[in-house]
């Protein structure tokens, strides 16, 4: 059925038409970087089936197979002609089974059968999908493909969806409904496609677009030491605050604030080398200024050098290598991330234009972009704990918020 459609679709439509119409005014090499990307080739396949009103490929394709169509595939195609896509949250998951979603436009909450999505999808995570009728009666299913946003995402996008309802209900309460069916999936693939874009022009322009904490550009360099003695040198380094150990012959360089500590590089001592990676060129010159003060005669600063992160060789672990277990590793971390996000309702957030989430929580126009931030940082997490990583618990972060997790759990999940 979906080969017929597809070559159905090559031989009736415009398809260079179609394709503009799906991308919107981008340019021709813009267009070619997102069409590599098979999700959007399979995202203009069905819109074009489905959503593009100038091809109304459905109703054409039936007329002309009328006779060669089973009743089963009569009754896909009815059921494909009456999807409506739209944006969802995903509230529960039941691995290989079934995925509840919460419509994030009419708060309506959905059981569909699924397996394929419950091995990507976590709770939080936000969707632009079609539902369909399902081979079960009385089950509903996903028409893939599935678009996926973060809650962030999915903020704005659902504002403009939500005023152009508002619009169209003023201008013809009769049609309101059949227009925005047909706005929707315009509206869902302009905000992932420049999201995809966005996310491409990182990855172009590389580190250099990013920042580290002290606002100063990502560039990876090496600090490097000739060592005179080694012993001497290793007790002026465990005996200077800045250097905190991290085995026998490392080191964190820290920065502390008040009870807080911040890392800024790793120090690594060897008997004839001291060798020191940060996040910039800024913080190399920084620290060679005082190792060399804490050094004395004991070290002499031989270089800085950038680091190509794309050409490092990683030195392989011995075989009986010792591994910290798994219990210690997430009591290590729970207790980073507790001492980290102990203070964070309290930093200032440029998306928060600097205010803190504290500060946030109590403005209503920010206050939608908070929560969809921890959802985010709830889904990420539960990520990692399903990729068997550890995952912290965010519920503390949200209680000293006074935001309520609570509203996006299940109304009443109904099993299929």
């Amino acid at each position: 059925m979906l080969q017929a459609l597809g070559e159905f679709v090559r031989a009736s439509v415009d398809v260079a038409d179609s394709v503009g119409d799906f991308l919107g005014e981008r340019d021709e090499s813009e267009r070619d970087d997102v069409l590599e990307l098979d999700l959007v080739q399979d995202a203009w396949f069905t819109w074009a089936i489905v959503d593009d009103p100038k091809a109304d490929v459905l109703a054409r394709f039936q007329r002309r197979y009328a006779r060669r169509l089973t009743p089963g595939q009569r009754r896909y195609l009815d059921c494909l002609a009456a999807t409506r896509m739209r944006v969802y949250t995903v509230v529960a998951v039941d691995p290989d089974r079934a995925l509840h979603l919460r419509d994030m436009l009419d708060r309506e909450d959905i059981t569909v059968t699924e397996r394929r999505a419950t091995q990507d999808l976590v709770p939080g995570d936000v969707i632009a999908a079609r539902l369909i009728g399902g081979k079960t009666p009385g089950t509903i299913e996903l028409e893939h493909p599935v678009i996926p946003f973060r809650q962030l995402d999915a903020e704005p996008l659902l504002k403009d969806i939500r005023s152009l309802r508002r619009r169209l209900r003023r201008e013809n309460e009769d049609l309101a409904e059949e227009m925005l069916r047909v706005a929707i999936p315009m509206l869902v693939n302009e905000y992932w496609i420049d999201r995809l874009e966005a996310a491409a022009d990182l990855r172009a322009r590389g580190l250099s677009a990013l920042q580290t904490t002290d606002g100063d550009p990502i560039a990876f360099h090496a600090v490097t030491f000739a060592v005179r003695d080694r012993d001497a040198l290793l007790a002026c380094l465990r005996a200077d605050e800045r250097f905190s150990p991290s085995d026998e012959n490392g080191f964190a360089w820290i920065e502390r604030n008040g009870g807080q500590r911040r890392v800024l590089g790793d120090v690594q001592l060897t008997r004839n080398e001291l060798r020191c990676e940060v996040l910039s060129a800024e913080r190399a010159a920084r620290l060679r200024d005082e190792l060399t003060l804490v050094a004395g005669e004991h070290a002499t600063f031989r270089a800085i050098e950038p680091i190509d992160p794309s050409t490092v060789e990683r030195t392989p672990e011995s075989a009986d290598a010792s591994e910290i277990p798994a219990e210690i590793q997430a009591q290590i971390l729970g207790e980073f991330y507790a001492d980290h996000y102990a203070t964070w309702p309290d930093e200032p957030v440029p998306m928060f234009g600097g205010l803190t989430p504290r500060e946030a929580a109590t403005r209503p126009n920010l206050r939608p972009s908070l929560i969809a931030l921890l959802r985010d940082m709830d889904a990420s997490s539960e990520r990692q704990r399903r990729a068997g990583g550890f995952g912290y618990d965010f519920t503390p972060v949200w209680r000293e918020l006074g935001l309520e997790r609570s509203r996006l759990g299940p109304k009443s999940i109904r099993r299929p």
